[in-house]
């Protein structure tokens, strides 16, 4: 009787085992399900036709900001503000504000790669935006 007694409580401790655990996968696997409600709106129909239009209007550089919807390219990295640098693809105003303190530092970009210089430009980002900047000839160039 003993025996049974036991076993029937080791059976019952099994089965709350066996039901917590499978409780606990349950709601480990409902958890990202809760936080995926949590999205972005997608585009209408209208929103997606309106934009495609205007890409096409547009240069290669969709614009991100307002200040960037302002900008004509190719940019000239001599003359443009940091607004406006801001605008390049993967130029932030962190990145904006090197670009400018280098110019204001050491002077007049005498050359697009001379951006390689700044902080925080690599080959890829400088490839990547190569395109959309330009050095525009004045006198600020020849002074050094």
């Amino acid at each position: 009787m003993k025996q049974r007694k036991w076993n029937i409580i080791l059976i019952l401790l099994t089965a709350a085992f066996l039901l917590l655990s499978a409780g606990f996968c349950v709601g480990r696997t409902r958890r990202p399900n809760a936080l995926s409600a949590v999205t972005a709106r997608a585009p209408s129909v209208q929103e997606t036709v309106a934009q495609e239009s205007s890409a096409q209007e547009s240069s290669a550089l969709t614009p991100t900001t307002q200040v960037a919807a302002e900008v004509s390219f190719p940019l000239d990295l001599n003359t443009a503000t940091a607004g406006e640098l801001t605008a390049l693809p993967g130029i932030g105003e962190v990145l904006a504000g090197r670009i400018v303190a280098y110019r204001e530092e050491v002077g007049a970009f005498t050359s697009v790669e001379e951006l390689l210089q700044v902080d925080g430009i690599g080959e890829k980002r400088f490839e990547a935006i190569r395109d959309y900047i330009t050095l525009e000839e004045n006198d600020e160039n020849s002074g050094r």
